[in-house]
């Protein structure tokens, strides 16, 4: 009874407190029950929290905690300090916490927050939480103040986890940083023309492998294949047998995953079972599958083992693949596309000229109207600048690496082609393309090591610090 009824009498106007230190529940609005989203959005709503638009999945119980901690049990003028998701100060999703003013229809019970600056504990090692964190600080207040842009920087290493202050302190140093809120507007027309990839899961029913053919060969125009079965593949479907089968090339096509891409070049292609003629996606229902015996017998055997292992009923096998149509909206293939890594610490970026590849769902991807466009852009895309330019609005977790369509804040300027600047880029980046086109790469090396190799070159060749200089008087 204690424990339920001490919140209560804290919320008595004559006995809130002077002092709150916490750490709330970080919960992301899309892993609530329905019950909770509801009342979430409710109390969220009524405080002005509500951000909705594209960042609605990813707002969190942890900033409406705060404002009700706040609201009930803290006096006017007294001190608060949590612990929150490092989003709380800069993501769109939490732009309603960080205006300091939380009206509700009742003015009476309506809330300020006068902000100090934030600590950003994103540079401390080892993380404290799996995701990043900072410190929110300030005063219940008669007027707002908003969460200011100047944030105080943590940083270092400490020998041990939960350690007392006298045994970390000597290890950590804090310095002056600027927060950048992000906004949900791309500055950069970029935007519009880039779309992720395609979800292509699950591996084991697309991916695969060619087997040779035995002593009688292989019937012209088809080929044997084995699903791909790789260590990182999820449950059930790690656990399941391979499927074999005999399937006509056409349907084999070249897929590029997010380790397919170094800078300037592509490394390693997969090949997948798709199911798309020329005139579009089929399944066993379609009359067109039919007409090619060895799709039909593959796709059918992938369609039983999609429905007993699926975890939801909500998705056919075809709508899976399909999702959102971003399969779908690659066709017809270009002859000229760029490409670039949704995530990493270091944005990749190449030119596709491959018409038979499809676009896996770990990179972004748009149609060049030229080469030249397309090696302008690879060209910013794939400098060091850049990626310091976009790391303020990335999402993150531990650190930032998440690139998604965040990298559009920073606004590059479609490609021009009487623009002398402009020009410039586009043939460096016809000369970094071309060198690293010619570069002997490690086999068998990690896609992750000879992408730093080739950053190394980058930076010691003239064509890699010409480019430095462009980009940045270009977005400068």
């Amino acid at each position: 009874m204690g424990i339920q009824a001490r919140p209560w009498w804290l919320a008595l106007p004559q006995n809130r407190v002077d002092v709150l230190v916490g750490n709330p529940p970080w919960l992301a609005f899309r892993y609530m029950t329905e019950p909770m989203q509801e009342a979430f959005r409710a109390y969220s709503d009524e405080r002005g929290l509500w951000h909705g638009a594209k960042v609605a999945t990813h707002q969190d119980l942890s900033g409406l905690f705060l404002v009700r901690a706040v609201e009930r049990y803290l006096r006017i003028g007294g001190r608060f300090a949590f612990v929150m998701p490092n989003a709380a100060v800069d993501r769109g999703q939490f732009r309603g916490l960080r205006t300091g003013r939380y009206k509700r229809a009742d003015s009476h019970n309506s809330v300020s927050i006068a902000f100090d600056p934030a600590w950003d504990l994103r540079r401390i090692r080892p993380h404290f939480f799996p995701r990043g964190s900072a410190v929110l600080l300030g005063t219940r207040a008669a007027e707002p103040k908003p969460l200011p842009t100047d944030i105080v920087v943590w940083a270092g290493r400490v020998s041990e986890q939960n350690a007392t202050w006298d045994a970390v302190k000597s290890f950590l140093v804090q310095s002056p940083g600027t927060a950048q809120p992000a906004s949900d507007d791309p500055t950069s027309p970029w935007a519009e023309r880039f779309r992720n990839g395609a979800t292509i899961f699950p591996r084991l029913i697309f991916f695969v492998t060619r087997q040779a053919a035995g002593p009688l060969g292989m019937p012209a125009g088809k080929a044997g294949v084995r699903s791909l079965q790789r260590n990182n593949d999820k449950k059930p479907w790690k656990l399941l047998p391979a499927l074999e089968g005999v399937v006509e090339t056409e349907f084999i096509r070249s897929v590029l995953l997010g380790e397919s891409v170094i800078p300037f070049r592509m490394v390693r292609t997969f090949e997948a079972v798709l199911p798309r003629d020329r005139e579009g996606l089929m399944d066993a229902q379609s009359d067109r599958l039919d007409a090619y015996e060895g799709l039909a017998s593959w796709w059918r055997r992938a369609e039983a083992l999609w429905e007993k292992n699926r975890s939801s009923d909500r998705l056919t096998l075809l709508e899976r693949l399909d999702y959102q149509h971003t399969l779908e909206q690659q066709f017809p293939i270009q002859p000229e596309r760029i490409v670039y890594t949704s995530s990493g610490m270091h944005l990749v970026a190449a030119r596709l000229n491959d018409r038979r590849a499809v676009i896996e769902h770990s990179l972004y991807w748009a149609t060049a109207a030229s080469t030249a466009e397309a090696q302008y852009l690879c060209a910013i895309l794939n400098s060091a600048i850049f990626t310091e330019l976009v790391r303020p609005f990335m999402s993150y977790g531990k650190d930032e690496r998440h690139f998604d369509k965040h990298i559009w804040q920073v606004p590059v300027p479609l490609y021009d082609p009487s623009d002398d600047l402009h020009s410039r880029l586009s043939a460096r980046g016809a000369e970094l393309e071309a060198a690293i086109g010619k570069l002997e790469l490690v086999p068998g090396r990690h896609f992750a090591a000879t992408r730093r190799d080739v950053r190394g070159f980058i930076a010691e060749s003239e064509a890699g610090r010409d480019v430095e200089a462009l980009v940045e008087e270009l977005l400068s």
